[in-house]
């Protein structure tokens, strides 16, 4: 018999997606203290919307028709994940890094990890969730001498501001989608774990934007500000952590990639049976590479966290999770007749 994934290794899978999307935000000109308040926010919506579906049961995302919607998730959210990658270490490295070769190497990496299986992919999530927890504590403690309360405040009209935080906040809130495709994977109590895990979400990300927020001032308004941040911090041992964190994410993007893409490599299996489903993931990979790199040479990557693709990520996700609750409500059904 398979063994399932433990609570733990799932909630790490969840939060290894949330510090890969965080790190990689970019406000554009939104104040990060709406962005801190949105991050408690949309974590308290997400849990309270996704409370009918954990009662379910671990039913979730079984059938053609939840296995096509995921997808077609699947599919986007890798996409940005990988142009997130890409466009940051172009940004930072421009004579260094190639587009084309990032989307190219993390892409097959996922494909690599996905073929040890989705528990192995959980397992390693935990170290380098360890890694990630240490080094923004370092990091936090680096740069804690230019912290100032003052800096923290929100803007003179906060409504729209946290609109278009709220927005991007659920956009990188895709963990949410792929917690409901790991249920039936998991031995975990699903409420319980969605619940520690909201928590510890909405505490962590609302605590290191705040804190970001109170050590650069209006500068951690634009750019990156996690990268921006490591980049001040310094110990009497490290001068600069930006390296470490840098590190440390590529791992998260890495290990949430490779995730997306076991789990759909299972919904194409379901829509389409084969014997090795290593097939169908290198389908799956190849052709979310190539459709980012379309889109990443059209700017694309741009305009991740404004306009449009936050509104598509977001509705990708309603989709997702209604997909999940009808599947458990028809298997109840089933089960009951």
């Amino acid at each position: 018999m398979t063994k399932k994934i433990s609570s733990l290794q799932l909630a790490a899978v969840m939060l290894c997606m949330s510090f890969s999307g965080i790190a990689a935000y970019r406000p554009e000109g939104t104040s990060l203290t709406a962005a801190a308040v949105s991050e408690i926010l949309c974590s308290a919506l997400l849990f309270l919307a996704a409370v009918p579906l954990f009662r379910r049961g671990k039913q979730a995302l079984r059938g053609k028709a939840a296995s096509a919607v995921f997808l077609v998730f699947g599919a986007f959210y890798l996409c940005i994940m990988l142009q997130d990658l890409a466009y940051t270490l172009q940004y930072a490295f421009p004579r260094l890094y190639s587009s084309a070769a990032v989307i190219a190497l993390t892409a097959a990496a996922a494909l690599y990890c996905a073929s040890m299986g989705t528990r192995a992919c959980a397992k390693a999530a935990c170290p380098i969730l360890a890694l990630a927890v240490l080094f923004t504590l370092l990091t936090c403690i680096g740069a804690s001498e230019h912290f100032a309360l003052y800096r923290i405040a929100l803007p003179g009209s906060p409504v729209p501001e946290l609109e278009r935080a709220l927005t991007a906040a659920a956009s990188r809130s895709g963990e949410i989608a792929v917690f409901a495709a790991l249920l039936p994977k998991s031995d975990a109590k699903p409420l319980r774990t969605a619940a520690v895990y909201s928590l510890f979400r909405a505490a962590a990300g609302a605590a290191l934007l705040l804190f970001t927020k109170g050590v650069l001032g209006s500068l951690a308004d634009q750019g990156q500000p996690v990268f921006m941040l490591s980049s001040c911090s310094k110990t009497a041992v490290i001068e600069r952590f930006d390296a470490a964190v840098l590190l440390v994410w590529v791992l998260a993007v890495c290990i949430s990639c490779a995730v997306i893409a076991g789990l759909a490599s299972d919904s194409l299996a379901v829509l389409f049976p084969m014997k090795n489903k290593l097939h169908l993931g290198a389908v799956f990979c190849a052709g979310c590479a190539a459709a980012a790199l379309a889109a990443f040479s059209e700017g694309f990557a741009a305009d991740i966290d404004t306009g449009a693709v936050p509104v598509m990520s977001v509705g990708l996700m309603v989709l997702c999770l209604a997909a999940a609750y009808l599947s458990a409500a028809n298997s109840a059904l089933k089960r009951k007749g």
